[in-house]
């Protein structure tokens, strides 16, 4: 079985051909095998689809903390754990988990350094499950000493 690079959220894949799919464990869709015309998708979904209903959009968030100091110095995975920390702050805030995570986007100073992002963003999530992800390489951040910036689409429970 290849890399999977579509997850379909949505409720019943009976005949199908496709295959439930669960992220730590839980049900989340239907799995289709990775397409032949796309390339491998290592630590990312080129495609997710959402079911109808309640979305929540969660800015793009930062290696800052409360008080607005910088956290990991110039330390690309150090910044990237704690932008993930709050992007699950902000999860936690609207009822929502990793699981229901269905979109992912990454502004970063060094997106050659995909393997670095990838490792922190494994550890914070606690899984190698991955939602469709875009990273981009900018020149800057909103503040002095930024490395990276992610953004979150998410799929609200219930």
């Amino acid at each position: 079985m290849s890399v999977i690079d579509v997850v379909v959220l949505s409720g019943d894949s009976a005949g199908s051909g496709r295959t439930p799919a669960t992220i730590n464990g839980d049900y989340c869709g239907t799995s289709i095998d990775q397409s032949p015309e796309l390339h491998p998708a290592p630590g990312f979904s080129h495609i997710t689809v959402a079911e109808p209903g309640r979305v929540a959009y969660i800015a793009g968030q930062v290696a800052l903390a409360p008080d607005f100091s910088l956290v990991g110095g110039d330390d690309l995975g150090a910044q990237t754990r704690a932008a993930m920390r709050n992007v699950e702050t902000a999860l936690k805030a609207v009822g929502a988990g990793w699981e229901d995570v269905v979109r992912r986007t990454i502004y970063t100073l060094h997106p050659t350094q995909y393997e670095v992002i990838t490792a922190a963003i494994e550890e914070v999530q606690g899984s190698t499950d991955h939602p469709a992800q875009t990273i981009l390489g900018v020149t800057g951040l909103a503040v002095p000493g930024l490395l990276i910036e992610i953004e979150v689409t998410v799929r609200l429970p219930g």
